[in-house]
């Protein structure tokens, strides 16, 4: 991709936000660019706004010009990597993990195993490991769900609404849309809403 587009909020005006878009940078060695394909936009998103300096929510992926002023939301969603200069990351690997409102990111990919990887940048460091870590080929084999059987294969639309905000979390509880699934919806509609984050389950 030539060119990189990011959605930027204004830090103390959470209302005022922009388009920015600005050429892309030659990779360097030992990074990895992913295109965004989806993301999920949640009231939790905007607590990340909220609190972006309070909780450093703003350091994930921070604005190189008037980053003073502006910043990227992180959300959580799906990518593919369109260009590696890593040898363990291979062009085409999908991930899922924690993005910028952006089309595109760049990472710094360690600890490289068949399943995950961390993002291993400088600024990331500091901040608190579970946002860090990219989840390869994230979406659950056919009648398989941490380890239980199902008669479904999740949504990407489930994965984006459910498992995020669950992530470090028992397994019991990681992915309740299974069980729901498996109860047959308790004999009600088949939607799930949580309201403590605005999110339809199914």
């Amino acid at each position: 991709m030539q060119h990189t587009t990011d959605f930027l909020i204004r830090k103390d005006q959470l209302t005022t936000t922009t388009l920015r878009t600005t050429p892309a940078v030659a990779l360097p060695e030992g990074q990895v660019r992913v295109a965004i394909h989806c993301f999920a936009l949640t009231s939790n998103n905007i607590t990340y706004a909220a609190f972006g300096d309070a909780m450093n929510y703003w350091q994930f992926f921070p604005v190189l010009a008037n980053g003073a002023q502006w910043g990227r939301i992180p959300v959580w969603g799906f990518g593919s990597v369109v260009e590696s200069r890593h040898t363990d990351v291979p062009v085409g690997e999908r991930l899922y993990g924690y993005f910028p409102m952006s089309n595109t990111v760049d990472l710094t990919p360690a600890r490289v195993s068949p399943i995950s990887f961390v993002d291993a940048a400088p600024h990331r460091a500091e901040l608190h490991p579970v946002y860090n870590q990219y989840s390869l080929e994230f979406l659950y084999p056919p009648g398989i769900a941490h380890g239980k059987r199902i008669p479904y294969v999740p949504t990407v639309e489930q994965v984006l609404l459910a498992e995020g905000k669950y992530t470090g979390k028992s397994k019991d509880v990681a992915f309740p849309c299974v069980d729901i699934h498996e109860q047959n919806f308790y004999g009600t509609h088949p939607e799930g809403v949580d309201s403590s984050h605005a999110e339809i389950c199914h």
